[in-house]
This record gives structure tokens, sequence and C-alpha cells, in this order.
């Protein structure tokens, strides 16, 4: 189910507990590898800059994840090296941890506060996973 703010929100108990990760479509169509290398990504709040496409950074094999909290809640995000937009918030904690090793704090928009992700540290390298419903790119 996509929420008025495209949030994708699929709960365990709509899905019987089997969740197919590819199931989940993105709201926009992919931009060629050049065009998002040299955009800028905004927060879709406030249009405050956040991070560079030339800051993607691949995690475990992939730049696009999709994970689910202990809530059943699934999110699309997009890891990236450096948001200097972003405001890390919260302590950093290993619990439920989506990354092995990795310890999260809470990131949001510096400007509007809007939460758009999580820093993980701890790890090699240090990295942001930015939701992709919270972001767009100019």
């Amino acid at each position: 189910m996509i929420s008025e703010s495209g949030l994708y929100r699929t709960r365990r108990k709509d899905i019987g507990h089997v969740h197919d990760p590819q199931a989940i479509k993105k709201d926009q169509p992919e931009d060629s590898e050049e065009s998002q290398e040299s955009s800028r990504i905004i927060c879709l709040s406030c249009k405050h800059p956040i991070t560079h496409g030339d800051s993607a950074l691949s995690v475990m094999g992939s730049h696009q994840h999709t994970q689910c909290n202990p809530a059943g809640i699934f999110f699309q995000f997009s890891c990236y090296n450096q948001a200097s937009g972003c405001l890390v918030t919260g302590e950093a904690t290993a619990e439920f941890s989506w990354f092995p090793g990795y310890f999260w704090q809470f990131a949001c928009c510096s400007d509007c506060g809007t939460h758009l992700g999580w820093f993980f540290s701890g790890g090699k390298p240090n990295f942001f996973g930015l939701l992709n419903n919270k972001l767009t790119s100019q």
C-alpha cells in the first residue's frame, strides 16, 4: 500500500509474512546513471540540499535496499557516503540494524527536521541510508 505521502508502508499481516522486495515499485522512473551522478539530491519537503548523486555508494552489493523494521513496515532507501544536509540524531544502536556490524542513528533534514533515513556507523565505510520517497533530484 502506498500512502498519500508516497511512503511504502506494507505490514506483514497484509502480505502473509512473505515479502518479495521486487514487488515494491518505485514512484519515479530510474534516471540514467550519468544524470543521477551529476544531480543534486534535495529534501522533498523543503527543497534543502541533502547530498549529491556522485556520493552514491554500494553497500553489500547494492546502492538501493528494501528493508523491514520490527513493526513490519518496509522502507526503500539508497546509500550515500556523505549527506551534508542531514542532521544525525539519537544514540547509536546496533539493535535491529539491517547491516551486520553497523550501528544506526536517525538522519533528518537539517533545515526542516523531516526524517530522511539513517546514518550507519561502526563498519567500513560509514554511510547514510536515505529514503527514496523523501528525496528528489534537481
